[in-house]
């Protein structure tokens, strides 16, 4: 697709408006997902112009992090690439510029971090609401082909609490059958500041003295304060089939298991997390 350059950049802008907690994740952990975005943009495109891909599937996962409920739900699909630049995959939108011509490439990028509900499971009911936020993403990234390895960072610039979490990652991808298939696995490992850890596994004083009066005792907890330090390491498989010339098949299963610092935590119910997502996409 090699529409007129101004309008095609309105619609990447554009896109990214749509919220976050409606995107879906795709074949790739999030650590590494502008990688993924330009991998699939050079399988449709010359490099130039706007690509990407649009879709719905369903996805499964956790209430909440550390959660042992799973729930289910459709969730669109969006990716794109402009001019091989400019990036947009769930909950980001942002620039990734090569450095000084090299395999190389400096992410920067806006992102979406969404909150937590005391409405979203009964084991929050007496915890205190985590706030939707903004968060600048950064990182620095190279590609091998069809690999790639990234270390970067996401920081809390909204003031909800979110922290400031790094990673490193990597993911690797086979084609077949002319590019009708494509498999991929990955894996990352996250490290995140105290305030991103109070925020997500903590328990405050006062949150634990309110939860005493809870008719289901496995809802009473007592206070917990996390340190800083290893959040968790994930690691994940998607495969994508085309099935047409615009149109793919595709599928993701991914697993996050928690460091201490998390699993310490009351609200833990499992040391780790299953996500799955199917769905279908045009891809332009």
């Amino acid at each position: 697709m090699n529409l007129h350059p101004g309008r095609n950049l309105f619609v990447v802008l554009g896109l990214a408006l749509v919220p976050s907690v409606l995107l879906a994740p795709m074949a790739s952990g999030q650590a590494l997902a502008p990688v993924e975005a330009r991998k699939e943009a050079a399988l449709n495109t010359n490099g130039t112009g706007l690509s990407g891909m649009i879709g719905i599937g369903v996805d499964s996962g956790t209430a909440y992090a550390g959660s042992d409920t799973r729930e289910s739900g459709a969730a669109p699909v969006l990716y794109g690439m402009y001019h091989d630049l400019f990036y947009l995959t769930p909950g980001e939108i942002g620039v990734y510029w090569p450095v000084n011509g090299s395999d190389w490439r400096i992410k920067a990028g806006l992102g979406y971090e969404p909150g937590r509900d005391p409405g979203d499971h009964a084991a929050l009911a007496n915890l205190n609401t985590i706030e939707n936020t903004a968060v600048f993403a950064g990182g620095l990234y190279r590609q091998f082909g069809t690999s790639a390895i990234g270390v970067g960072f996401e920081a809390d610039i909204g003031g909800e609490g979110k922290g400031v979490v790094t990673f490193i990652g990597g993911s690797y991808d086979w084609h077949f059958a002319d590019n009708a298939w494509t498999l991929t696995a990955y894996g990352d490992i996250s490290f995140a500041d105290e305030e991103h850890l109070r925020t997500e596994f903590g328990i405050t004083e006062n949150e634990a003295l309110a939860s005493l009066a809870d008719i289901d005792p496995q809802y009473r907890y007592t206070a917990y304060t996390p340190s800083a330090g290893l959040k968790s390491f994930g690691i994940g498989a998607g495969a994508r089939y085309r099935f047409a010339e615009n149109w793919i098949l595709l599928g993701n299963v991914s697993g996050e298991f928690f460091g201490s610092e998390a699993t310490s935590s009351p609200l833990v119910r499992e040391d780790y997390e299953v996500e799955a997502f199917l769905g279908i996409a045009y891809t332009f």
